[in-house]
């Protein structure tokens, strides 16, 4: 309550606010895969059984059937319950769009902020029904991230993935 005192009066505790990220190569590491994911879903059923494969190498078999049905379900809810339809820069481009830019803010939201501010957050891309759906499904996906460090059952770790992102 405080912060958001001090944020509304315009003076904050912490560092001051950075400018809005607008390139993938500024992202973290979590961030610039969840781009990733989405964008390469959105593109198509070839691609996004590349996600599924890449998942399966790089994570434990649980933790990447759990993030490819994250992102599974962020996309459905958007379909089902959205506010509007989201824009999303093809896999090539490096550059973010407005709308990607948002969900990255929602997303750091997501990593960081508690369960009531996340919910408020998410109503600003879908209406109420859809709101726990999208945040189970975004907390799921970072959750399962998080196993990275573990091996997969193929023994490959984290650096696979990145690698291929980049």
């Amino acid at each position: 309550m405080k912060r958001t005192f001090l944020e509304k009066i315009g003076f904050s505790e912490t560092a001051p606010p950075q400018d809005k990220c607008d390139q993938v190569l500024h992202l973290s590491f979590e961030n610039q895969i969840a781009l990733w994911s989405l964008r390469a879903v959105l593109k198509g059923p070839d691609y996004s059984e590349r996600v599924h494969r890449q998942f399966h190498k790089t994570l434990p078999t649980a933790a990447a059937r759990l993030a490819f049905e994250s992102i599974d379900t962020v996309v459905q809810t958007v379909c089902d319950y959205g506010i509007r339809s989201l824009r999303f820069n093809c896999l090539c481009q490096s550059a973010l769009t407005e709308d990607e830019q948002k969900l990255i803010e929602f997303f750091q939201i997501a990593q960081t902020d508690t369960l009531f501010e996340i919910r408020e957050a998410a109503r600003a891309f879908v209406n109420p029904p859809g709101i726990d759906a999208w945040v189970n499904a975004t907390l799921t996906f970072f959750a399962a991230l998080e196993t990275r460090h573990s091996e997969s059952a193929q023994g490959m770790t984290a650096l696979t993935l990145s690698t291929t992102i980049h």
